[in-house]
């Protein structure tokens, strides 16, 4: 069976999404980053949601992809990956700190100006719930543009 690619990566996307917001390591948090890079970037690009997440998660990692899939047709239907979609669906990896800081990075950038780093001793805030314990962030580069904003939810 056979879904058209903007759908197929319409789920992919919703399902990488869920699976973000999962408490997971920071090595699976990575592996679904890393995944997520994959799908713009494999030369391979016809996929089921099942096949994509044997060759790019396991663990947790896996479960909480594939836990967000709607069914099993939808799990094992094969599409060709449309990048363009993907790109639209999931544009960026937005971290949330203490203080309510919100950043905002271009998938590609996550890892070159956006620094996810292990903390030491990781500070265990009871009242900051979040699925990232033990992550510090890091971000260094040159403001090209500052502004007043509303603030987002």
């Amino acid at each position: 069976m056979s879904i058209t690619p903007q759908e197929g990566t319409r789920i992919l996307a919703e399902a990488l999404k869920a699976a973000s917001t999962a408490t997971l390591s920071q090595e699976e948090r990575e592996q679904l980053h890393v995944a997520t890079l994959a799908a713009s970037a494999a030369p391979q690009r016809r996929w089921s949601v099942e096949s994509f997440a044997q060759q790019y998660l396991e663990g947790e990692a896996r479960e909480r992809f594939l836990a967000a899939v709607p069914n099993d047709a939808a799990r094992r239907s094969l599409f060709d990956i449309d990048r363009d979609a993907l790109q639209r669906f999931v544009p960026a990896r937005i971290f949330r700190l203490e203080g309510d800081v919100i950043v905002s990075a271009p998938l590609e950038q996550v890892g070159q100006v956006v620094q996810v780093e292990r903390a030491e001793a990781p500070v265990v805030d009871k009242q900051a719930r979040g699925n990232a314990p033990g992550e510090r962030l890091r971000v260094e580069g040159v403001v090209i543009d500052d502004r007043l904003g509303r603030r987002r939810a």
